[in-house]
């Protein structure tokens, strides 16, 4: 049965939300997690290496949890409890997350969030177009010649 019309469309949103919620979720809360460390401190700063490694370790069983467990529980027990479940572990993921809002140490934005983009943007046709599709294997040289000392200084 192929979906089509409303259904398709209820498909490739929930599709692409859950790719958004992906690509914005593991950068921002490791970012938020690295805020609540004092790095001048020398205590805190090896908690901030600590703290990264068992964010990414967190991350990836979650990960593992979801493609082996989770499948499974869909499996056997049907996708609407697949579904429950999955909902019920992020709806604890959430209060756990809103409780500790009274303790973190939250830092003003500053400068515009604009200046970042525009210098991405204003790198990125230099390094498409002149380097990173060699013509020939003996331009391949140029990505080191011209890219490492933008990525570098960046």
């Amino acid at each position: 049965m192929e979906a089509k019309g409303v259904k398709s469309l209820i498909f490739f949103v929930a599709l692409y939300l859950v790719a958004l919620g992906s690509g914005c979720v593991k950068p921002n809360m490791i970012a938020h997690g690295g805020d609540q460390f004092n790095q001048s401190n020398p205590k805190q700063s090896k908690k901030l290496s600590t703290y990264f490694n068992a964010a990414y370790f967190a991350f990836s069983m979650g990960e593992l949890f979801a493609l082996t467990l989770l499948v499974w529980i869909q499996t056997h027990s049907g996708m609407d409890v697949g579904f429950g479940v999955s909902a019920a572990v992020m709806a604890m993921g959430l209060i756990s997350l809103v409780s500790g809002n009274l303790y973190y140490r939250n830092k003003p934005p500053q400068g515009s969030i604009f200046t970042p983009i525009a210098q991405v943007m204003h790198l990125n046709p230099f390094l498409f177009n002149s380097c990173c599709f060699a013509r020939a294997p003996n331009e391949l040289h140029l990505l080191e010649m011209h890219v490492l000392p933008f990525i570098i200084s960046a």
